[in-house]
């Protein structure tokens, strides 16, 4: 068996991000109504999960296998929503139509594309990880329950978009 695999102190540190994620997915929850009046919040709510999972969730999985892919199809997601975030913000500031007014419906449908995409890879990712888990803790219970936000987000944003 792989020696990284019963790291005690990866597991630890796996199990901790397990918990964070839960946390950080309801404080996303928690500020949706925040999002009616100031529709940044959301964009930037997006932009801080998907660090997350990849500088610190990826970090630490027991997952080797699509890692790279995960990676591109991440930064290809934030890139796009970063984008979308100044577009928006410019458009909010300066009423104007201009690129933003001509733009919107090709960015919508390639944000759509790459957030759902990369949700669905995340969470069959998640669920992998927590299915390899060689110790069932509180904490990867928590894990299983982020995945069941991440379902809700995975619809969440096919039903907005």
């Amino acid at each position: 068996m792989d020696r990284r695999f019963w790291d005690i102190n990866r597991i630890r540190k796996r199990h901790v991000a397990y918990r964070y994620l839960l946390f950080l997915e309801v404080f996303i929850i928690c500020i949706i109504p925040l999002g009616f009046s100031y529709p940044l919040v959301l964009s930037a709510s997006a932009l801080v999960l998907e660090l997350y999972v990849l500088f610190f969730l990826g970090k630490v999985s027991n997952l080797r296998k699509g890692r790279l892919f995960m990676y591109f199809l991440g930064g290809s997601a934030f890139v796009v929503e970063l984008i979308w975030f100044i577009l928006d913000l410019s458009y909010t500031v300066s009423y104007v139509d201009g690129f933003f007014a001509l733009n919107q419906p090709a960015l919508s449908l390639l944000r759509f594309t790459l957030w759902f995409f990369f949700f669905g890879l995340l969470l069959i990712r998640l669920i992998k990880s927590l299915i390899r888990e060689p110790f069932v803790t509180t904490s990867v219970v928590m894990g299983a329950g982020a995945g069941y936000l991440m379902l809700g987000f995975v619809g969440g944003v096919l039903l907005n978009t």
